[in-house]
């Protein structure tokens, strides 16, 4: 049993020090971590799934500050941190996700620019479960709810904070730009938001129209508060997939534009 756990520690490491897929963009490179199934997809659809993330990025003025709200593994907190040289806070409470986007960073020397917060963001300050669907690198659809979900799923008592709270008391600088891919808190995490969200100028957020009542009060949310929609995109990949109704959407507040 010692020989076998030490064989696997020794690949382990070896691994995650070695098994890199690198991309290149503008003569820059990117290089992410292949530790799975899950994260080899992401990376080898990085220019394929979600372009319209890419180009809202590119857009970005340089050295300006990005919240990557569900950050999962980094790949488009480090596309900006090197592209646009911005100060990037990812937000990713997953600990299966967490080594991997640690990893990322360092790989990438990007640790002077990303600041992790490996909290849940939402409505208020409260205690919660942080409900994950699978313990393979690089998933997602997590959730944090009040209740803890059934037993299929990997679960731990957390906490969340509301983006107002950390802005307030100076623990953040206030985003330029803003990513939102929470898979379901959307809703929750802008009304925490309610005091700050003015000072952002641009917005991407993944959009599920399978939940109609949730979008219109997203929506409401967001034009309540001088937002115009400019797109909504998804992928040809996302198109031909279970996620087509799924889009990502630009918001774009008209007063800082």
């Amino acid at each position: 049993d010692k020989l076998l756990l030490k064989i696997f520690e020794l690949l382990s490491i070896y691994i995650k020090k070695n098994n890199f897929i690198t991309l290149k963009y503008k003569n820059l490179t990117f290089d992410f971590l292949n530790i799975s199934s899950i994260t080899n997809f992401r990376s080898n659809t990085f220019f394929l799934k979600e372009p319209e993330t890419l180009n809202f990025i590119d857009k970005f003025k340089k050295k300006k500050v990005f919240w990557d709200i569900g950050a999962n593994v980094g790949l488009y907190s480090i596309f900006a941190a090197k592209l646009k040289k911005c100060k990037v806070y990812s937000f990713e409470p997953s600990v299966f996700n967490l080594e991997v986007l640690t990893r990322n960073i360092n790989k990438n020397k990007t640790q002077d620019r990303i600041i992790i917060i490996p909290i849940c963001l939402s409505e208020k300050i409260s205690q919660g479960f942080f409900n994950i669907p699978s313990e393979i690198y690089g998933s997602a659809l997590s959730t944090f709810k009040k209740e803890k979900k059934i037993d299929k799923f990997f679960s731990y008592k957390s906490f969340s904070v509301n983006a107002d709270y950390l802005i307030d008391n100076k623990f953040v600088e206030k985003p330029d730009y803003l990513k939102l891919d929470v898979d379901g808190n959307e809703l929750e995490i802008l009304i925490g938001f309610k005091k700050n969200i003015s000072l952002v100028k641009n917005i991407i957020l993944e959009m599920d129209y399978r939940n109609v009542k949730k979008i219109k009060k997203i929506k409401n949310f967001l034009k309540k508060n001088n937002f115009i929609l400019e797109s909504k995109d998804q992928s040809e990949m996302i198109k031909n997939s279970k996620f087509k109704k799924v889009f990502n959407e630009i918001w774009i507040n008209k007063k800082l534009s």
